[in-house]
């Protein structure tokens, strides 16, 4: 789920559920909301993938072509397993992504 600010809070909620939550140019904050291994990592990466280019397109329809993500934040904290595959798929998401600036 991509996560927006409730507005006057610190408190980040699901933007579907929350269409009022406040999101931020340039920054896109996705909530895993299962435990990560093997069989249903393809499908995590997949997703962020889909809510990075959705960003993107955002900041592009927004403000110009120019416009660039900068930063993407996974939040995990209600992943309660991750194993060893699931690890070596973060660490090449982050090496992927830390090389496109």
């Amino acid at each position: 789920a991509v996560l927006g600010r409730l507005p006057g809070t610190n408190v980040y909620r699901n933007i579907k559920q929350y269409p009022d939550a406040e999101r931020y140019d340039g920054i896109v904050m996705v909530r895993i909301d299962a435990p990560l291994y093997f069989a249903n990592m393809q499908n995590v990466r997949d997703k962020v993938r889909k809510y990075r280019f959705q960003a993107e397109s955002d900041l592009h329809a927004n403000y110009s072509f120019e416009a660039s993500l900068h930063y993407l934040i996974l939040e995990l904290s209600s992943v309660s397993h991750v194993d060893t595959s699931a690890l070596h798929i973060l660490q090449d998401m982050y090496e992927t992504y830390k090389s496109r600036g």
